[in-house]
């Protein structure tokens, strides 16, 4: 019934009633209809896509002005944020909860492979930014072992039984990733704002770092804030959604994020047919 309704009609047609089972009728109509949908919906009538969930990376934004390096590191703060307050509703339903916290679990994922991959490797090629390093790494290492047990936990349950069967394990996965997060983005994000700032003035070693050299020299000349945002970005897009011990160990290898990104896709695609959101 759901793969019929994908391809189904959105209009009244003769034929199609006449011959309810032919593929090649429904396929022509629902054709038909598209492009009926697309003059509607140049002229105030409503489109038929279904609705999507709202990100779980953070969408780049390009202006005249590049942010601060607190504003860029609050920035993907910020995506887990909303999550966390969409979670936070007391009129959920158990089956929205699950899915709510489902994309939470993606959205941490996405936001530690950023932290691991580009931010930490950058600050312990520098003496002054290997404690703020070390800082983040740990609360990485925290989250990684509560998301694998988030994943073993939702690998055979769907939405709706989740919070039913298994609700006082799964509240206690979620709350300890919430509260990880909290104490990430109330310490050591300042922590790495400061040491960052206080960089700005010196020359950093581009050799190790893993990120382009735009200037093709042997030398970092600075973090600045739009270089690096554009390095998260863009790490960002090819981040797994959901955790992998060996990547744990070995955040910085481009290799195994993007073996593990296309694992993710058909991983979200087999759960998507059990009810789970699709991650964007």
């Amino acid at each position: 019934m759901a793969i019929d309704a994908k391809r189904a009609p959105t209009r009244a047609h003769p034929r199609t009633n006449q011959n309810p089972r032919s593929k090649v009728s429904e396929t022509i109509q629902r054709s038909i209809d598209r492009m009926h949908e697309w003059s509607d919906s140049h002229h105030g009538w409503t489109s038929f896509k279904p609705d999507t969930s709202a990100p779980i990376r953070r969408p780049r934004q390009f202006t005249r002005h590049p942010p601060t390096i607190p504003d860029l590191l609050c920035g993907y703060d910020e995506t887990v944020e909303a999550i966390v307050t969409e979670f936070a509703n007391a009129d959920l339903s158990a089956t929205e909860r699950a899915r709510v916290a489902y994309r939470l679990g993606a959205a941490i994922t996405v936001h530690d492979s950023i932290l691991g991959g580009t931010l930490c490797r950058l600050l312990e090629e520098v003496p002054e930014g290997q404690a703020a390093s070390a800082l983040l790494r740990a609360g990485c290492n925290k989250r990684e072992g509560l998301l694998q047990e988030w994943n073993n936990l939702v690998e055979h349950s769907s939405p709706s039984d989740l919070y039913h069967d298994k609700a006082a394990e799964a509240n206690r996965i979620i709350d300890e990733l919430i509260a990880s997060f909290e104490d990430h983005k109330s310490h050591e994000t300042k922590d790495v704002s400061a040491v960052i700032e206080q960089l700005q003035q010196q020359p950093w070693k581009y050799r190790g770092t893993g990120l382009i050299n735009v200037d093709q020299t042997a030398v970092w000349p600075n973090p600045e804030p739009g270089s690096l945002a554009a390095h998260m970005a863009l790490w960002a897009e090819k981040s797994p959604t959901h955790s992998h011990p060996l990547l744990q160990k070995h955040p910085t290898s481009r290799l195994r994020r993007d073996l593990y990104r296309h694992t993710d896709q058909w991983r979200n695609r087999r759960r998507a047919r059990r009810g789970w959101p699709t991650l964007k």
